[in-house]
């Protein structure tokens, strides 16, 4: 979202793929990386601990020589991947960053889409304490795929309405929709189109605050919909 995340994301992404045996990726976009900042360095910020609880094989998770196709794709499968999502999960990759007390209405948002929607916001007159009265949930998700069902249903639990807001390509929408199909009560999930199919947000550029307006616009509750 911001170049300091690069920093910190980037160090915690190292220590999930050794944690985990898997390839990690930082998605980096040019409006991110072709800014610059000060940052003020804070140790217990980068700091990573291991998850408990993590069912791993006895032989490990990493590859080893010689491994077929079939055992790399069973310990991805059912191993490396959970193994990823409990890392994330005990070092905060995903966060509720603002909740509200009758939360309603939510939006899911990713990467440098959340610096452009927080801008949004403020453009639109809604500060943290005007969206916390009104109903307004947010999670701020870092770990893009695979993502945390376990998290997304806590995310949605209560909800009405999900807002999914990511640049271009849709990840995140799919994968929410899927986790929350069993959910008991299911919250309706928008992103690039809305649920009639119509287009909301758009899937081939990067989003910038008018996108954004438009489509809060379009889905906020009433209260929210500021002058």
């Amino acid at each position: 979202a911001e170049v300091a995340e690069v920093l910190e994301v980037g160090l915690k992404g190292i220590a999930l793929s050794r944690f985990a045996g898997t390839w990690v990726g930082l998605k980096c976009v040019a409006e991110t990386m072709d800014a610059s900042a000060t940052l003020r360095v804070d140790a217990a910020r980068f700091a990573t601990r291991a998850p408990s609880g993590v069912d791993l094989p006895p032989d490990g998770l990493h590859l080893r020589v010689p491994d077929s196709a079939i055992a790399q794709e069973r310990r991805l499968r059912l191993f490396k991947l959970p193994a990823a999502i409990a890392f994330a999960r005990a070092n905060g990759f995903d966060r509720i960053v603002l909740d509200g007390p009758q939360a309603r209405f939510g939006i899911a948002v990713r990467g440098k889409a959340y610096a452009v929607f927080r801008q949004a916001l403020e453009e639109a007159g809604i500060d943290d304490a005007l969206a916390r009265a009104h109903g307004l949930r947010v999670w701020k998700v870092g770990l893009a795929w695979p993502m945390d069902a376990e998290a997304a249903r806590a995310f949605a639990d209560g909800l009405e309405e999900i807002l999914v807001i990511e640049d271009r390509r849709p990840m995140l929408e799919w994968q929410l929709r899927d986790a929350l199909f069993h959910a008991p009560s299911r919250p309706r999930v928008v992103g690039k189109k809305d649920e009639n199919g119509r287009p909301l947000l758009s899937d081939l550029t990067e989003l910038d605050t008018g996108a954004m307006l438009r489509a809060l616009l379009a889905r906020l509750p009433e209260a929210l919909r500021t002058d």
